[in-house]
């Protein structure tokens, strides 16, 4: 319908939403929903709806899974902008902040591992253990 919501709370199996634009337009709109249906909607928006928010929400899901492969930062968002329409691409961030934001997501989902005390509690793991090219890192440590 044009209007984007963020998650407010929970209780139970009822989520209750509010309009992203609660605080910059302060809009009053609500909706409360019972296993992903609707059930109730609370006060009216004070803005216009935004037609091109499904495809503002489609580029950054793309971008989201094209950020767990091995894709460049640079061929990931050249990538999303060649599929985007223009008026997807008029409401998005600047290019450097794209590229940011698929750095943050990649540094996430690295899982370092925890701050250790002694050697003993090495352990080498995961994608840690191999190189880029799927061989093994460490054969041996003197």
């Amino acid at each position: 319908n044009g209007f984007d919501y963020t998650q407010e709370r929970t209780h139970g199996n009822k989520v209750y939403w509010r309009c992203t634009q609660c605080n910059k337009q302060k809009c009053k709109a609500r909706l409360h929903t019972i296993n992903n249906t609707i059930c109730h909607r609370v006060g009216d928006h004070n803005h216009a709806p935004n037609p091109s928010i499904s495809g503002i929400r489609q580029y950054r899901s793309e971008i989201r899974d094209l950020s767990k492969t091995t894709m460049t930062t640079h061929s990931i968002v050249a990538t999303s902008i060649a599929t985007a329409s223009t008026t997807v691409l008029s409401q998005l961030s600047p290019i450097n902040a794209l590229k940011r934001t698929i750095c943050r997501r990649r540094a996430a989902n690295l899982n370092f591992p925890a701050n250790l005390r002694s050697i003993s509690e090495i352990h080498i793991n995961g994608s840690f253990a191999l190189t880029k090219k799927k061989g093994q890192f460490l054969q041996y440590d003197s």
